[in-house]
């Protein structure tokens, strides 16, 4: 077998050519599904798919983070608000 990882990865696998439904193998097999993905550039874009996909555990972690960053955020500025109130009671009840 010239190229073992083409085969266990299942693109040289035999197939049935979806047209004339006769089976294809090795490289013929590797062409139908190149095929039916798009040519080469829908591989490739298969591909990014797929890496994208892998990413996609760390975004939603980095989103979730952000999300409590502007929560604690919007608490804090909220404290600050209050805090800000009570000091101008304080100021306007203080005895001169």
């Amino acid at each position: 077998m010239l190229n073992e990882q083409d085969y266990q990865d299942g693109w040289t696998t035999p197939i049935q050519h979806p047209v004339t439904g006769n089976w294809c193998y090795g490289g013929a097999a590797r062409n139908v599904r190149t095929a039916m993905y798009g040519g080469n550039n829908g591989v490739v874009s298969m591909g990014f798919g797929l890496g994208v996909a892998s990413l996609q555990p760390v975004i939603n972690s980095y989103q979730e983070q952000l999300q409590q960053s502007q929560m604690q955020l919007q608490q804090s500025q909220l404290l600050n608000q209050q805090m800000l109130s009570l000091f101008s009671q304080l100021q306007a009840n203080k005895p001169s």
